[in-house]
Parts: C-alpha cells; structure tokens; sequence
C-alpha cells in the first residue's frame, strides 16, 4: 500500500470516529420551566382616618433564618425536615416579598408619618427589626397550612433602648395541597401577621410620641 493510500485509509477512520463520537454527544437540556409566585399587600379597607404619630419609622429587609432565605419554596412533611418544590419557586425570595409588603402597608396604614427602608439618608426615630423563624407549607397536618413565626424588635434609636420585642405566628390552611396553595395561604398569613404587629405598635408608640 503506498503511501496516498495510507494516508486515505487514516483519513477515513478518523472521520469515522470522530462521526461516532459526535453520535454520542448528550442532548442540550431543555431549560425547566418554573411557575412563580408572590405576596401581595391585603386591599385598602374604608379604614377611619387616625393620628399618625410624628415619628420615622426605619424598616429594614427581615432576617430569614437559615434555608429559608431563597427563591426555592419550602414545605414540610416531617417535623423538623424541609424539602423544596421542584417546579415552583418565589419570584424573590421571601424577606424581598416580606420587605416590600410590610413597606407598602406601613406606608398606607400607619402608625408611623414616615417609613424609610435604609436606602435614603433621611434620620429615623425608631427600628423595626424583624427575623423569620418560620416560613414553610405544612404537609404534617390535613389540609397543608402555611406557618409563619416571627420574632420582632422594636428599637429607640434615640435612647438605643429595647422598646418591644416579641414572638408572633400565623398558621393558615392552604385552599389547596399545592404550591399555589400554599403561596395563597402564606400571603393571608403574612397580612394577618401585619395587622397584629400595627395593633402593637399603636400601643406602644403614643408613649413616645
């Protein structure tokens, strides 16, 4: 065999394997496909018109407690076990969906004049410190419920004193077993949850007003 023949030979056995490889190569994934949800802010109510206090109100993003601070919407089945959803997911995580309803119904509702949320320079009176313990679709009970627990801190910035500090929870049935369920059920908890934090402040506040 000469030496053109040689070459045509490798040639074609090169090509071949090469052929046979790409034959092989595994397929582009295709991208998952994630159904999103939210919390929304309870509507307005034909609230009577009251006294604001003459104070700022400094409101910073909550504090999740660890694995809960992510996208990734989580439910229990087992006390003390967390799984995730596959499929479904929060379009933020979920101190972004708190800070943004807790924002908007403070700035709504009162008790304070002024809320700010740390991203302006202007000075505040007191701080709203708020930690999640609990944020997760409840499987261990029938229907699921979703359990929100809270641990709130209310500081003088003034006299850097402790003004309030307390535990909260809310646990809502879900009106179904499914993520939307239970994203329906954590946004009725968390309102819920406002309208008691707002009843305590209005306790608390006129003494420093």
């Amino acid at each position: 065999m000469n030496a053109l023949a040689r070459t045509g030979v490798w040639t074609a056995l090169l090509t071949a394997l090469w052929l046979a490889g790409c034959s092989v190569l595994p397929e582009p994934r295709t991208p998952v496909a994630y159904d999103h949800y939210t919390l929304e802010a309870a509507p307005a109510d034909a609230l009577p018109a009251q006294a604001r206090a003459p104070l700022t109100l400094l409101l910073p993003p909550p504090r999740m407690r660890a694995g809960l601070d992510s996208a990734r919407m989580t439910y229990r089945r087992q006390p003390g076990q967390l799984d995730f959803y596959a499929r479904s997911r929060w379009a933020d995580p979920p101190s972004q969906l708190l800070h943004a309803l807790l924002l908007e119904r403070f700035t709504r509702e009162g008790p304070y004049a002024h809320v700010v949320d740390g991203t302006t320079p202007a000075a505040a009176d007191q701080r709203l410190d708020i930690e999640v313990l609990e944020f997760v679709q409840d499987f261990t009970v029938t229907p699921s419920r979703y359990r929100v627990r809270l641990r709130l801190t209310l500081v003088d910035l003034g006299e850097r004193r402790v003004r309030l500090q307390e535990l909260m929870e809310a646990e809502v049935p879900a009106p179904d077993d499914s993520p939307q369920g239970g994203a329906a059920a954590a946004g009725t908890a968390v309102n819920a949850l406002f309208e008691r934090i707002r009843a305590r402040l209005n306790e608390v506040v006129p003494d420093d007003a």
